[in-house]
This record gives C-alpha cells, sequence and structure tokens, in this order.
C-alpha cells in the first residue's frame, strides 16, 4: 500500500475503520477537492461533510475545528458511526492551515450520488455507468407500488442473494459494482448493494461493521434497515445467501436475535425493537419504474 504523504512530518496515520475491519485503502491520486472549508463544531458535523462530499462524488475538504473538540475526538467517533455506508478510508493531517480531510468514496454512495443527481453521471466509470443500470433494472422488475416496505426489502434481499456468490477468491471484494456486473462479492458487498438499491428507494439503511462471534472475531458486514418509519431491523443478505442456498434466517432480527451470532458497536447504530419481526411476505410481481 503506498504510503500517504511520507515526508510530512506532522501526518497522522490513517486511521482503520475498526479492528475487525478491512485494511485502509490507497489514497486518491487526484483528490477531487471541495473548495469551501467547511466548520466542525460537534461530532454530527462531520457525518454531514461526509454525506455532502459523498453526494456530490467529493474525493477531499479542509475543515476548521471550533471548540473544544481534537481531531482525535472526531475522527474516532466518525470511525464508529454509519462511515461503511459511504466511503473505505479516511485521512487527515495538519498543514499550515485547516485540517485536511482526505474521503475514498465508497461505489454504493458514488452510485447513489449519480443516481440522484443527474448531472454526476458524467462523473461514472463505464463499469459504473453499467452497474447503475442494472440497479435500476432489477428495481424496475422486483418492486412493486403495492409493496409494504418490508416486502421490498424481502424482494431486493432476495433478488441480490440470487445474483451473487460469494467472492472466496478475494474475500476483501466490498464493491457493489462487483456483485451488479460480475455476480461476486464478500459481506460488505452484499450489504453496499442492498443499501444501493434502498437508498434508491428511499427506505433508510446502514450497513453495519461487527465480528462473527467466533473464536477468532472474525470481520463481517451486514444491513441495518428501516422497516417501519421508527422500527430498525438486521438483515444479512450474505449469509441468507450461504452455499447458494437461500434463506431468511437473518432477515428482520432484532439486536437480541442478531446479536446471538454477531458482535458490534450498539452504542454506534439505531436500536430495533424489543419484539420480533421474523414474518415473511410475499412478493408482488407488478412493478414500478425508476428512471
Amino acid at each position: 500500500m503506498r504510503t500517504l504523504l511520507p515526508n510530512r512530518k506532522n501526518l497522522l496515520l490513517p486511521i482503520a475503520a475498526l479492528a475487525c475491519i478491512w485494511p485502509v485503502a490507497a489514497k486518491p491520486d487526484e483528490p477531487h477537492s471541495w473548495e469551501s472549508t467547511q466548520t466542525i463544531r460537534k461530532k454530527e458535523d462531520v457525518l454531514t461533510v461526509v454525506e455532502k462530499m459523498s453526494a456530490n462524488m467529493n474525493d477531499a475538504v479542509s475543515i476548521k475545528i471550533k471548540g473544544k473538540l481534537t481531531p482525535k475526538d472526531i475522527f474516532d467517533d466518525l470511525n464508529r458511526k454509519y462511515y461503511f455506508d459511504y466511503a473505505t478510508a479516511y485521512w487527515y493531517y495538519y498543514g499550515s492551515g485547516p485540517i485536511k480531510f482526505i474521503i475514498q468514496p465508497a461505489d454504493n454512495a458514488v452510485l447513489a450520488a449519480a443516481f440522484h443527481k443527474r448531472k454526476l453521471k458524467k462523473k461514472l466509470t463505464d463499469a459504473e455507468a453499467r452497474a447503475l443500470q442494472v440497479a435500476k433494472d432489477c428495481i424496475n422488475r422486483t418492486i412493486s407500488k403495492t409493496m409494504t416496505r418490508q416486502e421490498k426489502v424481502l424482494a431486493l434481499h432476495d433478488a441480490i442473494a440470487e445474483m451473487c456468490n460469494y467472492d472466496y477468491a478475494n474475500t476483501e471484494n466490498q464493491s457493489c459494482v462487483s456483485v451488479l456486473l460480475d455476480g461476486k462479492g464478500a459481506c460488505g458487498a452484499y450489504a453496499r448493494t442492498l443499501w444501493l438499491m434502498l437508498n434508491m428507494i428511499d427506505i433508510p439503511c446502514h450497513i453495519i461493521q461487527g465480528c462473527n462471534n467466533d473464536a477468532a472475531q472474525s470481520p463481517h458486514a451486514w444491513a441495518l434497515v428501516q422497516m417501519d418509519e421508527n422500527a430498525w431491523y438486521h438483515v444479512d443478505v450474505c449469509k441468507d445467501d450461504s452455499n447458494n442456498v437461500l434463506t431468511h434466517a437473518l432477515f428482520a432480527l432484532t439486536d437480541k436475535e442478531m446479536g446471538k451470532l454477531h458482535s458490534w458497536d450498539k452504542a454506534a447504530y439505531p436500536a430495533t425493537p424489543v419484539k420480533s419481526r421474523q414474518q415473511k411476505a410475499s412478493a408482488n410481481t407488478s412493478t414500478i419504474i425508476i428512471e
């Protein structure tokens, strides 16, 4: 992996996502900077900046910190909260002025940005443009206006499981583009593909970075989906597609149910209801059209 700005004496090291998550990626060669310096007064402001960066396909921004917060406070907190939804790596360093903030956008965030802002489509690579079209086509043949929110999530869960096989040759393949174009990916790729399609139909979703409750505490990622306006549930398409046999064993689980198999930073994500929601929805095949 290339070293970020190796000659700067005041360089801070890249921040890993979590101890059990994938390695930090390399610095973008030509970051697309956000010219307007952003002011951070509280930790929540950083998440807003990250969302705006992803929505506009920016790779770098300068930030000023006001108040008692330190860079470590901000980035430690950001490491815990929702960052896997939008990006795969962050860096920051002190210069003569504001802190420089560099982000490598996740491909699901890039595709979502291009879907919602057509002027950004020209920034997509050919592969990304084709992947976005595959996602649109999947939604159009899978989702109907008459479906409940849970039925929509279930239908996309099944569609993604049907199109994707686990990438045993590259267990660090977290790319939704790989899922959509090549039909393969690791756990994060499944989760990011679901996140993308739910984003396209305005259903809130987060990607949880966590670990399996095995002896090695091996890394794992899955989705947390807002099934109702105020009710979030866990959805793990990857494990429901184990050995290419589709199940719904890890669909719409509560924190307690998911916690029997996995560990994660519960304080960093919305809590689920206590009551189980393991009910199966039937798919309605009449479709809506996503332009």
